[in-house]
């Protein structure tokens, strides 16, 4: 998935935008039907000028996973140790009925004019 991102004269910090919802990829459903599936971040490349990101997996309480920031990069790989995955799984959650598998994006400095950048994240679904 490549997002592409630029902030306008009246642009607000992105707080746990969804980025990314797995029933967007799911041809059988509109909604996540199988509490076992979850996504897993296998590579991230981003380009940020006047900004930094952080993506989290949605629940109840957003999860924090990684920090983006416009000093680094531009290409992480999680592939060594299997990913960036949705592992999240407190008593209350191990149903899956608190969790909804969405990858949120949450933004610092964005409001400043002229910021700007690029996402590209590679993932898998993959049962749990």
């Amino acid at each position: 998935m490549h997002v592409y991102l630029d902030s306008e004269e009246d642009e607000k910090e992105l707080v746990n935008h969804n980025l990314i919802d797995p029933t967007d990829y799911d041809s059988d459903a509109d909604i996540l039907t199988d509490p076992l599936m979850r996504l897993t971040v296998t590579q991230l490349w981003h380009s940020f000028s006047g900004f930094d990101a952080l993506l989290s997996f949605d629940y109840t309480t957003p999860v924090p996973s990684w920090v983006m920031t416009q000093n680094t990069g531009p290409h992480v790989d999680f592939r060594h140790f299997g990913g960036l995955a949705d592992r999240y799984q407190g008593v209350e959650n191990k149903d899956g009925t608190n969790r909804q598998g969405v990858i949120l994006l949450s933004t610092s400095g964005f409001i400043t004019p002229g910021a700007r950048g690029s996402l590209i994240v590679e993932l898998r679904k993959n049962k749990k």
